[in-house]
């Protein structure tokens, strides 16, 4: 197995998936991609040139079967839990025991891995040494492990942690009066336990959105994080993602107005057409030579919508009308 490779772990075979993994696959041709997956996605990884590894074998030891003994759902009423058919909250939790089996057997110390959302346009390498210092990177607003891990032992100290925590019945209780008390779409979930680690335990990391050399990784595009906003066509909040000449995404800072290449994006919470957009001009200009900084170029929200998506943005509008309705009679 090559050194350095990029680990993603999913189950089910999610719509974007191809657009990720094909994008992926033109910024870092040299390097190994693995999906840790399911035999639904199984089909879509090879045919993006995506080494497919089956969850089912590395989601058995010791640690596993304490984790599947404490875990608990806390959340608030209006939380979904339920994603292609399973507790993907327990899923997020337990992929990181199942990626730390995978990664002891397969003896891989150092690695990269991100959620499997996020479009990845530049070749990962040069930040290998950028960061060799670090134990791992963090985005979700330094609130979880992703980007670059430069040991394993990292990996197998966050799980430990995990199933400290849920075994903990004070913490436990402590948490379910907290959400209780909140309102909206939320539950205890990876974030919060790293939360924990971190005051915790002593360790390196880094921001992977921090500003460098006029570059960055989004965080989260439905998020400002100091860079300038726009709405999509159908309300969704965005970055600005201008689509500059040469395949590269650019952004603006808020208050002065300077450029920042994007490195990678995270789309999370916004349309498939996004995905599909962003690859289709990607795939269409990366060989170009770069180009200066062009603030008249395209931005993301005057991308064309396909018309199978507005149709199914209009029959959502409508199933909700009338659901509305009925609720009055």
């Amino acid at each position: 197995m090559k050194n350095t490779p990029i680990i993603f772990c999913h189950y089910g075979n999610s719509n974007y998936l191809k657009y990720v993994f094909e994008c992926v696959r033109i910024s870092n041709p040299k390097k190994e991609i693995i999906l840790l997956g399911d035999k639904s996605n199984k089909k879509v990884a090879q045919s993006c040139g995506v080494s497919h590894f089956n969850l089912s074998d590395f989601d058995s030891s010791p640690d596993i079967e304490i984790f599947d003994k404490f875990y608990q759902l806390i959340e608030t009423k209006g939380f979904d839990s339920v994603k292609h058919g399973e507790d993907w909250n327990k899923f997020v939790f337990r992929k990181w025991f199942i990626l730390n089996n995978f990664l002891i057997q397969n003896k891989i110390e150092k690695f990269w891995h991100f959620d499997s959302d996020n479009m990845i346009f530049s070749d990962l390498l040069p930040f290998e040494s950028l960061y060799s210092e670090l134990d791992c990177t963090e985005q979700c607003e330094g609130n979880c492990m992703k980007g670059l891990f430069n040991n394993q032992e990292i990996i197998a100290r966050y799980v430990k942690k995990i199933n400290e925590v849920f075994m903990c019945k004070k913490t436990m209780e402590q948490k379910s009066k907290e959400m209780a008390n909140l309102e909206g779409n939320a539950c205890f979930n990876e974030m919060s336990v790293y939360g924990i680690f971190k005051k915790d335990e002593k360790f390196s990391a880094i921001r992977l959105n921090e500003i460098r050399d006029g570059a960055s990784f989004d965080d989260l595009i439905c998020r400002s994080h100091g860079l300038k906003m726009e709405k999509l066509p159908h309300g969704e909040d965005v970055k600005v993602v201008f689509f500059n000449p040469d395949g590269r995404f650019f952004c603006q800072e808020e208050e002065s107005k300077k450029p920042v290449m994007m490195h990678a994006l995270n789309l999370s919470w916004v349309p498939l057409y996004t995905f599909s957009e962003t690859l289709k001009h990607f795939k269409k200009n990366h060989k170009k030579p770069n180009s200066a900084f062009d603030a008249n170029s395209k931005t993301l929200s005057q991308v064309s919508i396909p018309l199978k998506q507005r149709f199914k943005k209009y029959r959502k509008y409508i199933k909700l009308k009338l659901k509305k309705m009925t609720k009055k009679k």
